[in-house]
C-alpha cells in the first residue's frame, strides 16, 4: 500500500435497516457460536449479514491462505449491493494481507470497514493508503457478549445518528488539558508492529486512542517506550487510554502508564471505553476531533459519513 500524498478524507456511506453487511475474516479463526450471537445481534440492528463459507476454513493460528482471507475481503467489496464489512474477529494475520487489498475497489465506491485488535493494522493501513475513514468497533464474534451501549452507540454511528460529542461518565484524567487532532489509534500491540512499515498513517498532531489484552505489565512498559523513542508520542497532541484487560492489576497497569506518560505534553484521558472489555464503543479513525478532559468529552469537527 502506497502512502497518501496528502491527507484527504475518504468518506463511507451510512447503513439503513435492510443493508447487506459483509463478514470477513482477515485474522484468525474463530469461534462459531460465538460468531452465531453476533450475527443474530446484526440482524437485530436491522442489518442483514453475507458472508462465504471460505471464512471458516484454519490455517493453523489463521483463518485460512493469506490469499484466500484476502479474496473474501476483495470479494465483499466488490459486490455493489455489500454496504459494510465487519470482521469475524482478530487473533492474529491481519498484516499479512495489507498487500493484497485492492485499493481501487474502496476508491471506486467507499464501504464501512469495522472491526478492533488485530484488525487495527487493516484500518489504519486502508486510512493510510486511500484516507478512509475506518472504525475501531465490535467483532462479529464480541458482539454477542457486548453490552447495550455498546451496540446501541455501533448502530447510531453507523446509520449516522447522533453520537457525538461522546460524554464519557466513568473515567480518569492522568493529565488535564484540551486538544485538536486527526482521530487515530486501536491496538497498542499492532500500532508498535506497523511503526516500521509504510502502512502506519501520519500520527503529526494526532490524538491517539490504545487499548491492549494479555500483555504483562513489562511489555506494555516496552511498547509505550517505543512509542516514546520514535517519537510518535511527541508528535501526538493527546492520548485516550481504553482497556487493557488480562495485563496485570490495575495497580501494575497505572504505574506503568503513569511511568511513561507524566511527562506528556497534552492531555491524557484514561479508562476509556474502547478495547477488550464487555463496552467497547465504536470509533471513526481519520477524522479531526476535540478531547477535553475537563468536560469528559470527545468530539468531531470532521464529518466520518458521506
Amino acid at each position: 500500500m502506497a502512502r497518501a500524498e496528502t491527507r484527504k478524507l475518504l468518506l463511507p456511506q451510512p447503513l439503513t435497516e435492510g443493508d447487506i453487511v459483509g463478514v470477513a475474516a482477515p485474522a484468525g479463526p474463530f469461534d462459531e457460536t460465538r460468531f452465531k450471537a453476533g450475527l443474530t445481534r446484526l440482524e437485530s440492528m436491522g442489518l442483514i449479514p453475507r458472508y462465504s463459507p471460505d471464512i471458516f476454513k484454519r490455517d493453523g493460528y489463521l483463518a485460512g491462505s493469506d490469499r484466500s482471507r484476502a479474496e473474501t475481503i476483495n470479494t465483499l467489496l466488490a459486490d455493489e449491493s455489500v454496504k459494510a464489512v465487519f470482521c469475524a474477529r482478530g487473533g492474529y494475520g491481519a498484516m499479512r494481507i495489507l498487500d493484497r487489498i485492492d485499493l481501487e475497489l474502496i476508491q471506486n465506491k467507499p464501504r464501512i470497514m469495522i472491526g478492533f485488535s488485530d484488525v487495527t493494522a487493516l484500518l489504519l493501513a486502508l486510512h493510510q493508503a486511500v484516507g478512509l475513514v475506518t472504525f475501531h468497533g465490535p467483532v462479529v464474534t464480541s458482539l454477542g457478549q457486548a453490552d447495550k451501549e455498546t451496540v446501541s452507540t455501533l448502530k447510531k454511528l453507523l446509520f449516522r445518528q447522533s453520537v457525538f460529542p461522546l460524554i464519557v461518565s466513568d473515567f480518569r484524567v492522568m493529565l488535564p488539558g484540551r486538544a485538536e487532532g486527526p482521530l487515530m489509534g486501536g491496538n497498542l500491540t499492532i500500532l508498535i508492529h506497523l511503526l516500521a512499515t509504510p502502512t502506519l498513517p501520519d500520527l503529526d498532531g494526532a490524538i491517539l486512542f490504545l487499548e491492549d489484552t494479555g500483555e504483562s505489565p513489562y511489555r506494555l512498559d516496552r511498547m509505550l517506550t517505543a512509542l516514546r523513542l520514535s517519537g510518535t508520542l511527541e508528535r501526538s497532541s493527546g492520548l485516550i487510554l481504553g482497556q487493557f484487560v488480562n495485563c496485570g492489576s490495575s495497580d501494575e497497569v497505572n504505574r506503568v502508564l503513569e511511568r511513561n506518560l507524566t511527562d506528556f505534553h497534552g492531555p491524557v484521558l484514561a479508562d476509556f471505553p474502547v478495547g477488550h472489555g464487555a463496552r467497547n464503543i465504536t470509533l471513526p479513525i481519520g477524522p479531526n476531533a476535540i478531547l477535553d478532559t475537563q468536560a469528559g468529552r470527545l468530539d468531531l469537527t470532521e464529518p466520518y459519513l458521506a
